[in-house]
């Protein structure tokens, strides 16, 4: 962790202590964290292992589409351990310990495993896309909007471009860029070999986007599924439609690299949000904090993978 990682950090803690004292009542807040439905947390607990479980078997498909193997229970190991860091880096940046893995476990070559994990998580990043786009139409309809609107903008902006630049670098051979990264001084030749070498694995791949996509869709809804049940359990009595939309459009400021995972901007995020169904703050930044507890409380039980590294 350097020196930005630390100021990210700190600036996460300063913006969940803000909205704690700041913005909530810390009293309500602790009356409704009393009243936590446990069975309902529970239940969303386990359908999110059940996204780990369905997120583990497309890792293991796309392994086997580039022609390595890997075991499916070693496909979960390797997924939730991604997952797990991916909760806590700025950006979830921390997925992309899963090509690290990959190597250790597998040989799969850096730069087979980073276009395998671009692919990956730039089809999760289309879906989310979309979904945020479906979010903003139906709250333009039904609610007149807010400033909302304005944040989810942005972050869509964000989230699209990501996968835009992707494809569009990994697509096909464009001159222009080859000439442009040789340009950047002290890693631009560096920079475009590894480029390069992502080409082929991500060409092997890109007749599978249709299945990614679909396998990104049914994510999405068992996402839908745990943010109904935590929100069962946080006492927000909302139709699995709003939570299914809300999802996409309030976690898509996660991937904006200024705190680790979103921290505080997530939270934020959560409660204007919900303050559109008339939501009080205490229980909609109740509903953030679990969405974290209860994703780290079925990663952390890939801490056994620190022995394999």
């Amino acid at each position: 962790m350097d020196k930005w990682d630390i100021l990210k950090l700190v600036f996460g803690i300063v913006l969940i202590t803000y909205l704690v004292f700041g913005v909530v009542d810390p009293g309500k807040l602790v009356s409704e964290a009393v009243k936590i439905n446990i069975f309902y947390l529970g239940l969303a607990i386990f359908a999110y292992f059940l996204l780990d479980s369905l997120a583990s078997i497309r890792l293991y498909l796309s392994i086997k589409w580039i022609g390595y193997k890997l075991s499916m229970k070693e496909s979960f190991w390797t997924h939730v351990f991604g997952m797990l860091w991916s909760n806590i880096t700025p950006g979830r940046a921390g997925y992309l310990s899963v090509v690290y893995s990959l190597k250790k476990k597998i040989k799969l070559p850096v730069s087979d495993g980073l276009s395998l994990v671009g692919l990956v998580t730039s089809t999760d990043f289309i879906v989310k896309a979309m979904g945020a786009v479906l979010a903003i139409i139906f709250i333009i309809a039904y609610l007149g909007g807010g400033e909302l609107i304005f944040w989810g903008s942005l972050s869509i902006v964000f989230v699209a471009s990501l996968p835009l630049a992707f494809f569009i670098v990994l697509w096909k051979d464009f001159p222009i860029f080859d000439r442009i990264m040789l340009m950047i001084p002290f890693f631009g030749e560096k920079l475009h070999k590894m480029i390069s070498d992502m080409k082929a694995p991500f060409r092997k791949m890109k007749n599978k986007i249709p299945q990614l996509i679909l396998f990104a869709v049914g994510l999405w809804i068992i996402r839908g599924v745990e943010w109904t049940l935590i929100g069962y359990a946080c006492n927000i009595q909302l139709p699995f439609l709003v939570f299914f939309l809300m999802h996409p459009l309030l976690t898509a400021i996660r991937v904006i690299p200024i705190t680790p995972a979103g921290l505080g901007l997530f939270e934020g995020m959560v409660i204007i949000g919900f303050s559109l169904f008339g939501i009080p703050p205490e229980n909609a930044l109740l509903l953030s904090f679990l969405d974290r507890i209860d994703n780290v409380f079925v990663d952390i039980i890939s801490l056994r993978e620190l022995k394999k590294i």
